[in-house]
């Protein structure tokens, strides 16, 4: 689910951290007065936690976006439907 959050992203290594971060997650570097404070719309991959983008479909350890499963549901709902009204049918 996405949401605007403030992050802290690293100046060191442009890594985005939470904003309660003391180091930076990616370089391990002390974020205090070196960082920038940024409200993005972020979601954090339920998989490995990272912070991404709103407009990125998969985050960078291959998971992929939750929140498109319904169309899937529904697709599969309609062909049973139809598929129960061929058989249905003779």
């Amino acid at each position: 689910m996405a949401a605007i959050e403030r992050f802290k992203t690293c100046k060191r290594c442009s890594h985005d951290n939470a904003e309660s971060a003391v180091k930076c997650n990616g370089c391990g570097n002390s974020l205090s007065g070196i960082f920038s404070d940024h409200h993005f719309k972020r979601w954090a991959c339920p998989q490995c936690g990272r912070l991404n983008m709103e407009e990125n479909s998969k985050c960078m350890c291959g998971h992929a976006k939750s929140g498109g499963g319904w169309i899937i549901a529904v697709i599969i709902v309609v062909v049973l439907v139809v598929l129960a009204n061929i058989g249905g049918a003779k």
